[in-house]
């Protein structure tokens, strides 16, 4: 994976980093200065022209800075450094004529491997790419990204860029790699400028929003569970199925609300009746990127959202729906680029709520070039996850089906805590969506 990848020292001076980084930066707390990458597969059916995969991947790196980036610590505190040029060769990796299903277990250990290995985030690049050649016409493509650099935005982006551009390349077009609207290093900037306009604004807020607020307090929790946080990570997943799916989105037009908002409502009422609170903060990330100029910028721009949610027991799922849309763009119009949710962690509680849209890139994935068809690759081995968090509840929104992911530390909640959750959270959504004038208790 691009060991052989190498930087020009030419570089932009330290600078500081934004909001969304630090508040990164305080999720993982790390020490010892090594990291993991996240792997991102996909699985090619056809054969990929070396030349224009490795001349995609250069334009990728040349138009967005964030992929040239690396970080170190100076005076006490982490800053990035954007490099003028960076080389990072694609590796080719063959795992021989072994047999489908042991051609595709080579390929998850490679890739796990990839997620294991640890980086110095001093030393660039933070981005690899490998091509995994199967048995057959089948190829595994995987980019390896710290996620210092990226968002849930930025993977659409970068990989909507990646594979149009080998399109590109191979009907013959030479395109040139245009700037982005605005640099991440200029996105920067803009925040530092429009920090203290910010403080004026909103933070009177946050502090009184938040002010006798209680995190999520699951039952049964170990609070000083001991052990390698990294290694013991569970995942569980739970599909809503067509029909479900399609109620939720029939319910959402009827209440003239979003679907994730509807989730997360549903989401709220479950952990008011498993843990007993009426009464607690639900953290969430939301795209950061609010201007139009902002739009196509690559980089970790996802900003954290407090939600609390204050409830009666009286209340009915419409009721506990408009309170909640009410949190939610309170939230967005006050959005945090003042520090306050890196500076009251605690009232996160470890656990985190994500609504993961149907993404634009899914949709645009299929036959790219005349012979050659591109797909997701599903890994489910380990991956990082932030060491002061408990678990993360994913919604993600697919074709035809919504489903929930959880990843989670069985050291600190119970396997079958997280498995209730799921079941119940699928039972109260199918209840309320039919029915939103109930009450939930």
């Amino acid at each position: 994976m691009c060991e052989g990848g190498q930087q020009e020292q030419v570089s932009q001076v330290h600078a500081a980093l934004t909001f969304q980084e630090r508040f990164y930066w305080a999720i993982h707390n790390k020490d010892s200065g090594l990291y993991r990458l996240d792997p991102f597969s996909f699985l090619i059916t056809g054969e990929l022209d070396r030349e224009y995969l490795q001349r995609s991947v250069d334009a990728l790196i040349n138009r967005h800075e964030v992929l040239r980036t690396r970080f170190s610590m100076v005076d006490g505190g982490l800053r990035h450094r954007v490099d003028e040029r960076v080389e990072c060769p694609v590796v080719i990796k063959e795992v021989g004529d072994t047999g489908q299903s042991k051609a595709t277990e080579c390929a998850e250990q490679f890739i796990q491997e990839v997620a294991d290995r640890t980086h110095d985030l001093s030393v660039g690049p933070l981005f690899n790419v490998a091509l995994i050649k199967l048995t057959g016409r089948e190829q595994i493509l995987v980019f390896g990204i710290h996620h210092l650099l990226f968002d849930a935005v930025t993977i659409d982006i970068l990989f909507r860029e990646f594979w149009l551009r080998y399109a590109q390349f191979i009907l013959g077009y030479e395109p040139k790699v245009q700037r982005v609207s605005v640099r991440y290093a200029e996105y920067r900037l803009w925040q530092e400028k429009t920090h203290r306009l910010w403080v004026e604004r909103h933070r009177h807020y946050w502090v009184s929003r938040l002010s006798g607020g209680a995190a999520i307090e699951w039952p049964g929790v170990v609070k000083n569970a001991t052990g390698h946080q990294q290694e013991c990570v569970s995942a569980v997943e739970r599909s809503f199925g067509e029909t479900l799916s399609a109620e939720v989105h029939s319910s959402a037009r009827r209440l003239r609300t979003s679907v994730s908002l509807e989730l997360l409502a549903a989401y709220a009422a479950v952990i008011s009746q498993l843990n007993h609170q009426r009464d607690f903060i639900v953290g969430t990330m939301w795209n950061g990127r609010d201007h139009a100029e902002h739009s196509d910028i690559a980089g970790y721009l996802a900003h954290p959202l407090y939600l609390r949610v204050q409830m009666s027991g009286e209340e009915t799922f419409r009721q506990l729906l408009e309170n909640v849309s009410t949190e939610f763009r309170n939230a967005l119009v006050h959005k945090d680029f003042g520090g306050v949710c890196t500076e009251t962690m605690d009232l996160f509680g470890g656990t985190l709520f994500q609504w993961m849209p149907a993404s634009e890139l899914g949709v645009r994935l299929g036959t790219i070039a005349p012979g050659v068809d591109v797909k997701w690759f599903l890994f489910k081995g380990r991956m990082n996850f932030p060491e002061k968090f408990k678990l993360i509840l994913y919604v993600h929104e697919q074709k035809n089906d919504i489903g929930v992911y959880v990843r989670f530390r069985p050291q600190f909640i119970a396997g079958e805590l997280v498995e209730r959750l799921l079941i119940d959270l699928e039972a109260m959504l199918r209840r309320l969506v039919r029915n939103p004038h109930a009450r939930i208790a």
